[in-house]
């Protein structure tokens, strides 16, 4: 899913994966809401934090994969 997006739109999920691997409990405040702008685009309505991007991201993947 992550490689159909634009550059910029993957590069974003590509720093919040590594919010993710660092440990972090939230998103800094830029990544939170360009995550939330690009996923509310897919449908999603909840709020991406790190223990569920990925699932979020998945969901998205399956539906418009």
């Amino acid at each position: 899913f992550v490689d159909c997006l634009s550059r910029h739109d993957a590069s974003i999920f590509k720093d919040a994966f590594e919010e993710v691997k660092a440990g972090k409990k939230f998103f800094s405040s830029t990544i939170q809401s360009n995550a939330v702008s690009i996923l509310c685009r897919f449908g999603c309505r909840e709020m991406p934090n790190p223990s569920n991007l990925t699932r979020f991201i998945s969901q998205v993947a399956t539906c418009y994969g």
